[in-house]
């Protein structure tokens, strides 16, 4: 709020049920019915985007508030906030969405049946994300298990970060990564190599050795 006061800061929350927090302190409860269904839930974001326009300079205090209120409610719906919020910031190039969560995706799209099980839904979402331009971080709590190597290939895929603190730490890593915001979307990194060179994953162009990797927001 002190460094960037123009920007727009919208919280959606996630338990059994996803809730948007938009202008004037209003709320947007996001249906069961379309948890399971990854395209709706793209284009309840999208409508919600245009309700939500306030700078955090005025909704600051009011948002604090939500947060310290949050109690635990039922399952975890966490694939489907995530799919509205990439929604909502589809037009908005240079998004930033820190995912905080504590527990494993059980409710709707991404939803994870077992430890160490492998879900396609969170590395297709990272590339839809990067393509548009937002950064994804994710932050969970030590000792908790949130399947982290799927919620984490969404950060990689985005040029986000990926965090396990202290819940006591979580308010100021939270800051954190907020604080700066995205330069530029869309980063792709070439190396090139002249004769004699080595790349892992390079390919022969010419006499050169080039090896390119997207590297999303930065």
């Amino acid at each position: 709020r002190r460094r960037h006061q123009e920007c727009v800061a919208v919280l959606v929350t996630f338990g059994a049920q996803v809730c948007v927090y938009t202008d004037g302190g209003a709320r947007s409860m996001v249906s069961a019915h379309v948890h399971g269904d990854e395209e709706s839930l793209i284009a309840k974001g999208q409508q919600l985007s245009a309700s939500c326009s306030e700078a955090v300079s005025s909704t600051a205090e009011r948002l604090q508030s939500v947060v310290k209120a949050l109690r635990p409610s039922g399952n975890t719906a966490l694939g489907p906030a995530l799919v509205v919020s990439v929604g909502l910031a589809e037009k908005r190039p240079g998004s930033k969405i820190v995912l905080s969560t504590d527990g494993m995706a059980n409710n709707g799209v991404g939803a994870i049946a077992a430890r160490g099980q492998r879900c396609p839904f969170y590395e297709d979402l990272g590339r839809r994300a990067a393509e548009q331009g937002t950064c994804v971080s994710v932050v969970t709590m030590e000792g908790e298990d949130c399947s982290m190597e799927n919620l984490g290939v969404c950060a990689d895929l985005t040029g986000g970060e990926v965090e396990m603190v202290d819940l006591r730490s979580l308010s100021s890593k939270m800051g954190a990564l907020l604080a700066d915001p995205v330069a530029a979307t869309g980063l792709q990194l070439s190396v090139i190599l002249g004769r004699g060179g080595a790349l892992p994953e390079g390919a022969k162009r010419g006499g050169a050795l080039v090896a390119e990797r997207t590297l999303g927001t930065a």
